[in-house]
């Protein structure tokens, strides 16, 4: 077994294979740090294909420091920063394409402006980015000296060249304050792929607030060139305190797509309320304030297209102000989004979005296996203002189509499709159940055109449905049901009174027999305030005749039940039931 010892590059220690042909650069230690502006840099300044750049680490590679080596230069292609960090790097301005990086290690930290990149200036490509890590990345920070220099790793196209891919696998990733894992297009290329694999937990979470910038992992676009589709598979995501996980344009560049598979869950959740930005999870066309634009020479508002969002996962939950979103504010169109899962759950202001400016607004498709819940504030829309199409009536709002078992609507939430003056989008909910709360409300409107449609089902006539198969032998009617005395027994179910008494059984109750007949008296009874003194005999009252029991009852001509004394020609209430059915 090989043992390797430690590498460290510090005070802007170089290795360096540039030139019109270029080298290959192997570094193999245990554990390899880059430290105060060191790097590892080939330049391609030719016309053949670059060498690459490989670092392996049994046990980690770090990067930190920055310092300022220069003045910044202002040039056409932007600002030249006089600050350098550790990075490694691999350049083309020849003809050639850049090289390619590899990066094998057990862990691998990039701070203070520590950068993994790969990028061209002119119509050659980039190359490729590997980065395979067993147990974690972390990313954090840029560099004290110029904010504009995240920690991360990224890809950099300037001209008509095309960007590599970048490819990062681990067991647990994390970014935070400003770091980046990205592809950034600032030409007319075509951006690059992102693709990260992790088995456990990444996690983004926070901002720059020198530049007022979020985390963020995704591609982006900043002039005519393309974003590429960012690819994640995970076990455990969460977007926290106003990261971003997005593909983006700022510019006519369109965004590429987002396909998140998430096999335990994803979480989205936070604002960053000192820059105005949510947690969010999309992919958009955005307008950031004049000062980011005039730093990066963006135009007013962007008029590529957003991309599409794809999310699997068992669990989605947004909350506190986060985002899952398309969304286009300049003068494209908004993509769709589709989300496939077991649970939905939004609280305190989370939102799933398709909005759209001036474009056509997006359409949204939510397929649940189980439960979508929206309370405090929380809401599901699809909306379109026309605020720069030239005919605002022909932007109409995007659809939305919900399929789940349960939806909820608590504390003032909201499912909405709206319009300016477009129609209104479509609201298509099947489901096994439907609560809105008073507070809450869905709707497809729209201010000026006409509203769209609200269809509610409840009942899926593509499910199939599964039928008890009765038993191959019948039950015999004369063993379950009592045959009573009279041959003018019936047996009855009528009403809600429930089933009858048995009738084998006596009638039950609390009530006792009272007889409220008048006493018989003597027809000759006088007032006693009439009666004469000369009248030496008495008044008398006859004895009052025998009282019987009512023992049974009858029908009388009239149609109304008597209980009468027991004679034999009626039905007795306490007969023998010994001798009912005697033969």
């Amino acid at each position: 077994m090989q043992r390797f010892g430690d590498i460290k590059f510090s005070d802007k220690a170089l290795v360096d294979t540039s030139g019109i042909i270029t080298g290959d650069i192997q570094l193999q230690g245990k554990n390899i740090s880059f430290e105060d502006g060191s790097m590892v840099v080939i330049q391609n300044l030719g016309p053949q294909a670059s060498g690459k750049i490989t670092v392996n680490a049994t046990d980690s590679i770090q990067f930190s420091g920055s310092l300022k080596n220069a003045p910044d230069q202002i040039t056409p292609l932007g600002t030249i920063t006089g600050v350098i960090s550790s990075k490694l790097i691999t350049e083309s301005l020849g003809t050639g394409n850049g090289g390619d990086i590899f990066v094998k290690s057990g862990n691998l930290f990039l701070a203070d402006g520590g950068l993994i990149t790969a990028r061209t200036y002119s119509n050659a490509d980039t190359g490729n980015i590997d980065v395979n890590v067993t147990q974690l990345i972390k990313i954090k920070n840029y560099s004290q000296f110029n904010p504009l220099l995240l920690s991360g790793i990224r890809t950099n196209i300037f001209s008509n060249g095309d960007s590599g891919e970048i490819n990062v696998s681990a067991n647990n990733v994390t970014v935070s304050g400003g770091g980046t894992i990205s592809s950034f297009n600032l030409g007319n290329g075509k951006g690059g792929e992102v693709k990260i694999n992790v088995n456990e937990d990444l996690q983004i979470s926070g901002f720059n607030s020198e530049i007022a910038a979020p985390t963020t992992l995704g591609g982006f676009a900043f002039r005519k060139g393309n974003s590429g589709s960012t690819t994640i598979n995970v076990a455990r995501l969460s977007v926290s305190d106003g990261a971003n996980v997005n593909t983006a344009t700022l510019a006519e560049g369109s965004a590429g797509q987002l396909t998140v598979n998430a096999s335990e869950s994803i979480e989205v959740s936070g604002t960053a309320s000192e820059i105005g930005f949510s947690s969010t999870l999309g992919s958009d066309a955005l307008i950031f304030d004049a000062t980011f634009r005039q730093l990066l020479g963006l135009p007013d508002r962007p008029s590529g297209d957003s991309g599409s969002i794809l999310v699997n996962t068992p669990v989605l939950i947004i909350t506190d102000g986060g985002t899952v979103s398309v969304r286009n504010q300049g003068l494209g169109n908004s993509g769709s989004l589709q989300i496939n899962t077991d649970q939905i759950f939004l609280d305190s202001e989370g939102k799933i979005t398709a909005f759209s400016a001036s474009g056509q607004g997006g359409n949204i498709k939510l397929n649940i296996q189980d439960s979508l819940l929206l309370r405090h504030g929380s809401a599901i829309t699809a909306e379109t203002t026309g605020t720069f199409a030239n005919s605002q009536s022909s932007i109409n709002g995007g659809n939305i189509t919900i399929n789940a078992d349960l939806v909820t609507l608590l504390k003032n939430s909201q499912i909405n499709a709206d319009a300016f003056e477009g129609n209104g989008g479509n609201i298509n909910i099947l489901t096994q159940g439907l609560f809105v709360a008073p507070d809450s409300q869905i709707s497809a409107s729209s201010q000026f055109g006409l509203d769209g449609t609200v269809d509610i089902e409840t009942i899926n006539s593509d499910r199939q449905i599964e039928l008890t198969p009765l038993p191959k032998n019948p039950i015999n009617a004369n063993q379950t049901i009592t045959t009573g005395c009279s041959a003018r027994s019936d047996f009855a179910i009528v009403g809600k009174g429930g089933l009858p008494e048995n009738p084998t059984q006596n009638i039950r109750g609390n009530t006792v027999w009272n007889d409220l007949r008048l006493i018989t008296v003597n027809k000759d009874i006088v007032n006693k305030d009439t009666i004469s003194s000369t009248n030496t005999s008495p008044t008398t009252i006859s004895k009052a005749e025998t009282i019987i029991e009512a023992r049974a009852w009858k029908i009388n001509e009239n149609g109304n039940l008597e209980l009468v004394a027991t004679n034999n020609d009626y039905l007795s209430l306490r007969g023998n039931q010994t001798n009912c059915n005697k033969k």
